[in-house]
């Protein structure tokens, strides 16, 4: 997922974000407005996928959502789901927004998690990941809740 702009036609449905605005697009679907979207359970939405709950663009099982690595993208309940952020395409903000979208929110939501508090020191695994973009946010999530992270690399999986 990344930073877009919403330039298309818009449903009349739509009412939050109007063509034109620059949004960043989460990568799981919701509603926004279910028991669970209204919990702030947004990754577990019961409208999204019938037949069970949560969805997510491009991954099996999850939903009728292709992929949403595309130049154009339909974007369900576009109220929940584009989330509006300022600047202009291509400024010096494109490249943090694109981090907003997925590899940040990945890092903040497992520090959510594991309830890290200021001052812990905090493992990141997933061998080279911790040196990639994906494992970078991981560790700006740590950094952001004033604690101390470790990558680990050279994790082998077990026989």
């Amino acid at each position: 997922m990344k930073a877009v702009v919403f330039a298309g036609t818009r449903s009349v449905a739509v009412e939050m974000v109007k063509p034109g605005d620059r949004v960043v697009i989460p990568t799981h679907v919701y509603c926004g407005v279910c028991v669970n979207c209204a919990r702030g359970l947004s990754a577990a939405c019961l409208r999204v996928r019938p037949g069970g709950f949560g969805a997510a663009y491009g991954y099996a099982g999850m939903g009728p959502y292709r992929g949403a690595q595309a130049e154009l993208l339909r974007v369900p309940f576009a109220d929940a789901n584009c989330i509006p952020v300022p600047g202009e395409p291509g400024d010096d903000r494109e490249d943090d927004l694109v981090l907003l979208a997925d590899a940040f929110v990945t890092g903040w939501h497992a520090t959510e998690l594991a309830q890290v508090t200021a001052g812990a020191t905090v493992a990141v695994f997933g061998g080279l990941v911790a040196w990639r973009p994906a494992g970078q946010p991981d560790r700006a999530s740590g950094h952001h809740r004033a604690c101390r992270g470790l990558p680990v690399s050279g994790c082998r999986k077990a026989d």
